[in-house]
């Protein structure tokens, strides 16, 4: 990689490039790692800021950061012990991460709000955490059986990315429960009115009467039929767009990065051939004996076939194993990987061109 980045610097009007999966994979893991660990800073930075601005509370707020880190590192854990049993995809930490802040935050922030408005209606302090873990705790946990037996039905895919992906959100959802309904109490109780401690001066406590959380309730509950039939409407319109996305599985060149070397050459491989000659369709054949006459003249009548077909385009080569009852056929498609052209051209392969042989 380093010889043909120097002769592509040194040379004029040359531009060479090297594209390998391996090689790909290796730059693509290098960025992905340094944006998650951008997107953890700034995700805690904008979650402290936000629960600063709903306890006014510098100890309140880290409560929950606190709790989400811890459920993050333990999900982390189990899921590697998960790993020994069930092969995870690499993208399971990340869902574990961005899952943990989400969850982790959230299950917190309801406790401890419980538990602080009934100290300010004067129940002692752990009546007021019995309170807050048999009400707002309770919500917490079937809200989070709720997501788990969501989540759940991803396994349902028998595809080892999306069962990574649930596994590694499940286990951190549970274990931000766990930690919520006892953790969280007993920190409680360690605390006591000192998760009031550290107040931030320039932002006041709001009482359970007015302020805007209240004005936006009168003003919903004076007119609920309106507001009610307006929200409706938003949604529906919202809705729309949906009738004209854009699905698909972005394969090609667009779908990587540009900080990705291995991009442009690509690029040049799709602007100018097809970027399935990289990776062509492939038609396997298994018999006793691929070298008999019969399988050899079909396999010979399969080339010809799609020599002479525009979808189609060439070197089309054949490897055999070493026991001979194996034939690999590589079909490059005339279009690119991620395109209507391919997946015509592979659909005429299966069921027009192989069965006829």
């Amino acid at each position: 990689m380093d010889v043909v980045r120097q002769a592509s610097d040194e040379a004029v009007d040359i531009e060479a490039g090297v594209y390998s999966f391996r090689l790909l994979d290796d730059e693509l893991d290098e960025i992905l790692t340094e944006d998650f660990n951008r997107i953890l800073i700034i995700s805690m930075v904008v979650g402290l800021i936000i629960l600063i601005l709903a306890f006014r509370a510098l100890v309140a707020a880290i409560i929950p950061l606190v709790m989400a880190i811890g459920s993050i590192f333990t999900a982390i854990g189990i899921a590697a012990l998960v790993s020994q049993v069930y092969p995870l995809v690499e993208l399971y930490a990340e869902m574990i991460l961005l899952m943990g802040l989400a969850v982790g935050i959230d299950y917190s922030l309801f406790i401890i709000s419980r538990y602080r408005m009934e100290r300010s209606a004067g129940r002692p302090k752990m009546e007021a955490i019995f309170v807050a873990a048999n009400t707002t705790g309770r919500a917490v946990f079937y809200a989070g059986i709720t997501v788990i037996l969501s989540l759940a039905g991803l396994t349902l895919t028998r595809d080892f990315t999306f069962i990574s992906l649930a596994l590694g959100a499940i286990i951190v959802v549970f274990v931000a429960v766990i930690a919520s309904l006892t953790l969280l109490p007993a920190l409680l109780a360690l605390l006591g009115d000192n998760v009031d401690r550290l107040r931030v001066p320039f932002l006041r406590r709001e009482s359970d009467q007015g302020g805007i959380w209240s004005a936006v309730t009168a003003m919903v509950l004076a007119r609920p039929i309106p507001l009610a039939g307006l929200t409706i409407a938003a949604l529906v319109a919202l809705t729309i767009p949906v009738f004209s996305m854009n699905l698909g599985f972005n394969a090609g060149a667009k779908a990587l990065p540009d900080a990705l070397e291995g991009k442009r050459a690509l690029q040049s491989l799709e602007q100018h051939f097809s970027s399935s000659l990289i990776v062509p369709a492939k038609v396997v054949v298994d018999a006793p004996d691929v070298n008999a006459p019969e399988i050899a003249s079909a396999v010979d009548q399969l080339i010809q076939r799609v020599e002479g077909d525009d979808s189609f385009i060439g070197p089309f080569g054949t490897i055999t194993n070493a026991e001979g009852n194996l034939t690999r056929i590589n079909v490059p498609l005339a279009g690119n990987i991620d395109d209507e052209e391919s997946e015509d051209a592979v659909k005429l392969l299966r069921e027009q061109i192989v069965p006829e042989l």
